[in-house]
């Protein structure tokens, strides 16, 4: 498998660069990954460590409410070493885990936890940038002749240069900035705090791609590789990084931002997961003439604010920052939106406390807060939460028909989802209307969805 590293190597890097393509062989020779891993399955709950109490232990002390809430994996944003400018993604090494979370003895101590309760843990890994307080980037700003200047993206003006985008997701209008001590521009398309790695230079593929073998001697069940469609030929970095896991004998799941193409990810990472979910056009068309015009909202409340990026799309509606606000806090509506987002092929992810009723007052997990709060006087105490608890277990029961491609159609203001697995077929029937409707034998309230096997 060796042969197929250096090939690979030698298509992004020059031959005299092949002694660092050794290295990274040579270290997988050397070392064995941890094999204790679970696959990650049910419904998966994205959350900043810092909203389930701030650190490793409080995190074990959650464990007992994500089995209620019947959560089969926990997906953590960030753990690396970090000054937390930018949600933790900002990360200063990623050989040392965040001081204020705790050691990676006591990762180690949540993972066996999660691990006994049959949770499987994923983990964020920026690979696309660092911060600005990382090491390379405090050496490479001092000097044009420092070790490290390489490793990031200058410019000596930025007189005709546009911001730089990525893919169709949002970034920054500004993407240049000042370095004054060198008097020249760095690249930090994501935000001033985290300059943009050049991954032309080699010394970056392998530096990081050492920094994630180190990873899988934790037996962590999966790594997220945020904006990993931001760097230089991504496609052939991902495959090279796969075929490195693979060297070490690490069969570890690697998901993919929802920017890369489908089949790009499908033909290069097996086993391999995903963060975004593929919807179908009716899907599509269905949910933005629906909702956009019974909620009189916003023209894009299809596909991607349906999916798992909940808080960055909400931030550019109307200056609200939360799905709860965008929904005026009905919950019925927020339950549509994730069942809509659990229908589609995948892994269903839900955000956060504010995907289940929490606010950005309380920044934590407070399960009786979550429970009895923020319900208003039309619904019952524990109505969206045992709800939400009934949409999981639908997830892990249906699990082998959710993994298959639908077939869709659409009824006037229904959405109808149809999935067959052996000699069983799966409805799903979505209603967009704020009015009861009739299908064959079925009511469907106003906002609601029904599931069921025939």
């Amino acid at each position: 498998m060796s042969n197929r590293i250096i090939q690979l190597w030698k298509s992004l890097y020059n031959d005299n660069t092949t002694q660092l393509c050794h290295n990274i062989i040579g270290y997988c020779k050397n070392k064995t990954t941890n094999n204790g891993r679970i696959n990650i399955k049910g419904t998966v709950l994205k959350s900043n460590p810092y909203e389930l109490g701030g650190n490793f232990r409080t995190i074990r002390e959650k464990i007992p409410f994500l089995k209620e809430l019947n959560i089969g994996s926990l997906w953590l944003t960030s753990v690396f070493s970090t000054p937390c400018r930018q949600k933790g993604f900002d990360i200063s090494s990623l050989d040392e885990i965040e001081f204020e979370l705790g050691s990676e003895k006591g990762l180690e101590l949540l993972i066996e936890s999660l691990h006994n309760d049959n949770i499987s843990l994923i983990l964020d890994v920026v690979i696309s940038r660092t911060s600005i307080e990382h090491p390379w980037f405090i050496d490479a700003r001092t000097s044009p002749k420092s070790k490290n200047r390489n490793k990031y993206i200058w410019t000596n003006t930025t007189e005709g240069l546009k911001p730089v985008k990525h893919n169709h997701w949002p970034s920054p209008d500004k993407t240049w900035f000042y370095n004054s001590s060198t008097d020249d521009y760095y690249l930090s398309s994501r935000g001033e705090d985290m300059p943009d790695l050049n991954w032309k230079n080699p010394e970056v593929a392998h530096d990081i791609i050492l920094s994630l073998l180190k990873l899988t001697e934790l037996p962590i069940d999966g790594i997220h590789l945020p904006w990993i469609q931001d760097i230089w030929h991504h496609k052939k970095v991902l495959k090279l990084i796969k075929y490195c896991f693979e060297e070490i004998g690490a069969d570890l799941p690697i998901i993919c931002h929802q920017n890369i193409p489908h089949k790009t990810t499908k033909s290069i990472l097996k086993p391999f997961a995903y963060e975004s979910k593929i919807a179908p056009e009716e899907w599509v068309k269905l949910i933005s003439k629906n909702i956009t015009q019974d909620w009189k909202r916003h023209k894009n409340l299809s596909f991607n604010l349906l999916q798992d990026y909940f808080h960055n799309h909400c931030q550019m509606v109307e200056n609200k920052k939360y799905l709860w606000d965008i929904v005026d806090g009905d919950h019925q509506k927020l339950l549509l939106i994730q069942a809509l987002n659990a229908s589609l092929t995948g892994f269903h992810t839900i955000l956060g406390p504010n995907s289940v009723g929490a606010t950005e007052t309380i920044g934590t997990y407070d399960e009786e807060y979550i429970r009895k709060t923020r319900f208003d006087k039309f619904f019952p105490p524990h109505k969206y939460y045992n709800q939400l608890i009934e949409l999981n277990k639908q997830c892990v029961e249906f699990k082998d028909f959710l993994q298959l491609k639908p077939k869709v159609k659409s009824k006037g203001t229904l959405l109808i989802i149809q999935r067959r697995h052996k000699k069983e077929r799966l409805w799903q029937i979505f209603n967009l209307s704020s009015k009861k409707i009739d299908y064959k034998d079925k009511s469907i309230e106003a906002y609601s969805y029904l599931w069921y096997l025939e």
